[in-house]
């Protein structure tokens, strides 16, 4: 290559960079114009691919983290239906708890609303003030767990064994405990009130002072149970069986125990009006609040 060409050369360069230089200058010029607008910028060649891209490239963003977002929750939540005794098709969303290391066996105190624990082995788990409403319990293990002052409150707790747990002052309005065992608990203080315990074994255990006002008992074992002063108002006790139960004191007005065996219980001091006691079995060691006729309420004498 000769001095003629190197030079030429060196020129077209040179005139390369100030086009490149002059761009630049109009382009700056421009945005501290006044009255620049992106329509100018849009103008210029290759703007708009560059802008379509970006766009494109954010959108995707959006939608991936949006997509992560949504996989997230999802992973989280428990969809369960569920079926009771008269064939009513009840379907939830259960939130999948994390739980702290040291629960189990220290769960006191924690919030567990609407956590799936079903089938779960509790054994002997601290669950003293924790918040357990509507959670799925169904057939947990949860026998001598400590549940004391624990929110229950619509939980899930069908088929959920419960022996000699802790129940003290829980809160188990409208909570289902359908045929769950419940023998020996301690529930002294708790609201039952609303309560489904249909076909439920709580025999021997203590229900002092408890709230079962408008609960579902119909089949419900309570044989040796203490339910002295209890609130049983408008309770649906037939056909349970409540031999040799300790009921002095208990509000049972409006209760319906049709069919319900009352051998051995001993009703002194019971507030009985509006109690519909028909077909109910009694004998000769039942014991009645006094000027109480068992004959006019057309119960039956069994041995």
């Amino acid at each position: 290559m000769n001095t003629e060409e190197l030079e030429e050369l060196s020129d077209r360069h040179s005139w390369a960079e100030a086009q490149a230089e002059q761009q630049r200058a109009e382009i700056y010029r421009s945005i501290a114009d006044p009255r620049f607008s992106w329509r100018n910028v849009r103008e210029r060649p290759g703007c708009r691919k560059r802008i379509f891209t970006a766009l494109v490239l954010l959108a995707s963003l959006a939608i991936v983290a949006s997509v992560a977002y949504v996989l997230g929750r999802l992973s989280s939540l428990d969809f369960v239906c569920t079926y009771d005794n008269r064939g009513k098709t009840t379907c939830s969303v259960f939130v999948q708890q994390r739980l702290p290391p040291e629960c189990p066996p220290d769960c006191s105190g924690l919030d567990l609303s609407r956590a799936n624990l079903s089938g779960a082995d509790l054994n002997r788990v601290d669950f003293s003030g924790a918040i357990l409403s509507e959670a799925e319990l169904r057939g947990a293990q949860l026998i001598r767990a400590d549940l004391s002052n624990a929110d229950l409150g619509r939980a899930d707790l069908r088929r959920a064994r419960l022996i000699e747990a802790r129940l003290w002052d829980a809160n188990m309005y409208r909570a289902d405990l359908g045929n769950a065992d419940l023998r020996r608990a301690d529930l002294e203080g708790a609201d039952l009130s609303a309560a489904s315990l249909f076909e439920t074994d709580m025999s021997a255990a203590n229900l002092r002072r408890t709230n079962l006002a408008g609960a579902d008992l119909a089949g419900a074992s309570l044989r040796e149970s203490n339910l002295r002063e209890a609130d049983l108002r408008e309770a649906d006790l037939h056909e349970a069986s409540l031999y040799e139960t300790l009921l002095v004191g208990a509000d049972l007005r409006g209760a319906i125990l049709e069919g319900a065996d009352l051998r051995r219980a001993d009703l002194r001091e019971t507030q009985l009006s509006g109690a519909r006691l028909r077909g109910a079995w009694y004998n000769d060691a039942t014991r009645w609040p006094a000027g109480f006729d068992c004959l006019k309420e057309g119960m039956v004498f069994q041995y």
